[in-house]
Formats: structure tokens, C-alpha cells, sequence
């Protein structure tokens, strides 16, 4: 009897688990706005240096291809030229990535420095840890569109628990899978906060558009840094921030949105 009063006294005297911290998403577009007066110029260059990149090797692959096509095609070898095609259609997406790779690492690294690096710096040291990324950038994707296959709301789950992979990967050099891992545990308990911080930012993205009356693309020039400012601001917060019950590898998939 005395064991028995002892165990529920020990019962009643655990301590109750505290609430999860929230991300406010007030503090955190204050926080996006003292970013940006210092830094939205570098990531300003970063971008149109990288998009210039990009502009020169699509072109540059595009009038190879053709050349090499023109003269496949001249041989008659059709079977020859649909293989060739198909790889170069591949090695242009790889291209793609790799570039997309480079902007976000030297953006992040630009953010997470305490002065202003130079642009092409940055670029340059990005350039090498690029196709180290891109696995990463991969699988991420696909986990993405995996789940926007199953009925959309599993897509939205997994696009929220996977948001902060590339900051994960680039600033704590984690591998893909532990980017993965890490990730999921800095998004556990504050999904639907999370959520609808995503969501915010998409509504004020909308609402800049339809003030200025301008079409998505001549706005990524400021929207892309400014997003990427958004994103690792709610990074370094959740890193700050006491960690709720950590994934693991097998909860990632199927552990519900809280």
C-alpha cells in the first residue's frame, strides 16, 4: 500500500510539459527588415550574377545541342540523336540545380557572416560546395511533389517539414538525410505556426505584386532575397528556440502536423 501511495505520488509531482514557443510573425518581418537594409544589396548581386550565369549556359547548351543535333541529324541516325537530346536535356536540368545550388549557398553564407563579403567571393566559395548540395535540393523536391501527388495535403506537410533543409545543409554542413532529420525536428510542435507564416508571406508577396501591378518575374529581383531573408530569420528562431520531441528517420513520412 505504501508502494502504491509513493508511485502516484511521484505521478503527481512530474513536471508538466512546458508549452511550445511560438515564431510571431510581426518580430519576425521587423527582424527580415534590420536584414535587409545590410544585406539585400549582396543577395541583390548574388542573384543577377547567378541568373547572368544561368542565362549564358542555357544559351551556350542550347546553340551546342543544335550544332550536334544538325549534325546527327545529317548522319541519320535517329536512335543517336533522341539519346543525345535526352542527355542534354538532363545535363542542362543538372546545370540548373548546380547554379540554383550556388545562389542559395552564397546567399545564406553572405546572411549568416558578420560584415559583407564581397559578391564574387561568396559565388566563388559556393562554387565548390554546389553539387554538394544538390542531392539535397533532390530529394527535398521530390519528397515535395511525392506528396502533393497524394491528394495535395500531404505535399503541403511535407513542403512545411522540409523548409529549412538548404539553410540546415549549408549552415550546420549536415548530410541530406541528417538535413532531412533536422529539419523535421526544428518544424515538430510548431507546424501550423509555420504554416501559416508560409502563408503570410505569400499573401504579402501577392499583395506587393497587385499593388504595383507587375507580372511574377521582373518582382523575383526582390522577392527572391527578401524570401530567402524570411527563411533563415524563422531558421536562426527555431534554432534559438527550446526543441520540442525530436524526429526520427521513421517519423518523418507519417508523424502528424502539430
Amino acid at each position: 500500500m505504501e508502494n502504491t501511495n509513493v508511485a502516484a505520488e511521484a505521478e503527481n509531482t512530474q513536471p508538466v510539459p512546458a508549452k511550445v514557443e511560438r515564431v510571431d510573425f510581426a518580430t519576425t518581418l521587423n527582424d527580415v527588415w534590420q536584414l535587409a537594409q545590410t544585406k539585400i544589396w549582396n543577395l541583390l548581386g548574388i542573384y543577377l550574377i547567378v541568373t547572368l550565369f544561368t542565362i549564358i549556359a542555357i544559351i551556350f547548351a542550347t546553340i551546342v545541342a543544335f550544332i550536334v543535333g544538325f549534325i546527327i541529324n545529317l548522319a541519320g541516325i535517329p536512335a543517336l540523336l533522341v539519346a543525345f537530346l535526352a542527355l542534354a536535356l538532363i545535363a542542362l536540368i543538372a546545370l540548373v540545380f548546380w547554379l540554383s545550388a550556388m545562389m542559395l549557398i552564397a546567399s545564406l553564407k553572405s546572411l549568416d557572416s558578420a560584415g559583407n563579403p564581397s559578391v564574387l567571393e561568396l559565388v566563388s566559395e559556393a562554387k565548390a560546395q554546389s553539387w554538394a548540395l544538390v542531392p539535397t535540393m533532390v530529394i527535398a523536391m521530390f519528397a515535395v511533389l511525392g506528396g502533393f501527388a497524394l491528394f495535395i495535403v500531404p505535399g503541403i506537410i511535407m513542403f512545411v517539414s522540409t523548409a529549412f533543409v538548404v539553410n540546415v545543409a549549408v549552415l550546420e554542413k549536415k548530410s541530406t538525410w541528417e538535413a532531412i532529420v533536422r529539419s523535421r525536428d526544428l518544424v515538430r510542435g510548431r507546424w501550423w505556426n509555420l504554416f501559416i507564416l508560409w502563408i503570410g508571406l505569400g499573401i504579402a508577396a501577392a499583395l506587393i505584386i497587385a499593388a504595383t501591378g507587375m507580372s511574377y518575374s521582373p518582382l523575383m529581383i526582390i522577392i527572391y532575397p527578401l524570401s530567402t531573408i524570411f527563411s533563415y530569420v524563422v531558421y536562426k528562431k527555431l534554432v534559438s528556440l527550446p526543441a520540442a520531441k525530436p524526429a526520427t528517420c521513421t517519423s518523418i513520412l507519417i508523424s502528424e502536423a502539430e
